[in-house]
């Protein structure tokens, strides 16, 4: 391909020779200009026959733009290893920022080049982009395109570790829910809650990363929740074993039945985890067998 400093020089030396001046700019960003529409000449080694159309439009003047790449194009893109939550997003982050780098060698060099010009609200515009200009542009977009998926998740979501996270929702739970902390069936409503509270009504839909850093925050609460539920009805199964034997006997049963325990526990007003549910179904029917 060309070297875009020799097209550059090329171009110039024809304005002059077709008596067209070149106004050293940058073309308006798209939409700044209400009403205006922009074109783009599709011949892309044919930019002759494009200024030729200018001159036959009795253009005098165009817009020549050139984009000098400067060390902000590596700075403005280079990621901090703090931001990886894993050894594995850490290497991903390494071998980001040493592909970047190697763009360095083209420091100074020019990455693209525009000229064109206005006429009736419509941009009319030759564009010639450096090969290795391309090539950056495939590896930045490539990257933006994965954090644009995690646009829209707040960024405390993001930035937070799952130990925080963990130990914020297990605080919330307790001050907002604290029924969860008898009743296993409401810490998912609880969790759910808190998820929304930050920001996230929906947590299956996000992006596999984040959606897995959220799951092992609910896991790790359910954890610790579920072992102090249990904690908690392993104190109470001993008179609830007694008090359900002397039931059944009451209810003239030999043995009992899950439905039997359900209805039991009902009646008590008493919610079991399935575990306890059955220890309390066993221990009962081995204490009835004894008659």
């Amino acid at each position: 391909m060309e070297d875009l400093e020799n097209l550059r020089q090329r171009i110039e030396d024809y304005l002059k020779q077709q008596g067209i001046s070149a106004f050293y700019g940058n073309f308006p960003s798209k939409g700044t200009v209400e009403g205006t529409v922009e074109v783009i000449w599709g011949k892309e080694n044919e930019w002759e026959s494009f200024l030729q159309i200018a001159k036959h439009e009795g253009i005098k003047t165009v817009i020549f733009e050139s984009m000098i790449f400067d060390k902000s194009f590596i700075d403005d893109r280079l990621k901090g290893e703090n931001l990886a939550e894993s050894e594995e997003e850490k290497i991903g982050i390494r071998d980001y920022n040493k592909k970047l780098q190697k763009f360095e060698k083209y420091l100074g060099e020019i990455g693209q080049i525009s000229v064109g010009w206005i006429k009736d609200f419509v941009v009319y515009r030759y564009t010639k982009v450096a090969d290795w200009m391309n090539e950056y542009g495939e590896l930045t977009t490539e990257e933006e395109a994965e954090e644009e998926i995690e646009e829209g998740i707040p960024s405390e979501i993001q930035e937070k570790s799952k130990e925080q996270l963990a130990d914020e929702m297990e605080k919330f739970i307790n001050k907002e829910f604290p029924e969860a902390l008898e009743d296993e069936k409401v810490l998912v409503d609880a969790q759910s809650s808190f998820w929304a509270e930050k920001g996230l009504e929906n947590t299956y839909d996000l992006e596999t990363k984040i959606r897995i850093k959220l799951e092992k925050v609910d896991k790790a609460v359910e954890r610790k929740i579920l072992e102090h539920i249990r904690l908690k009805e392993k104190e109470l199964l001993p008179k609830l074993v007694q008090e359900c034997i002397k039931w059944a006997r009451e209810q003239d049963l030999k043995k009992v039945n899950k439905t039997n325990i359900a209805y039991f526990l009902n009646e008590k007003g008493v919610k079991l985890t399935s575990p306890s549910e059955d220890s309390l179904y066993m221990k009962v029917n081995f204490e009835l067998k004894k008659d």
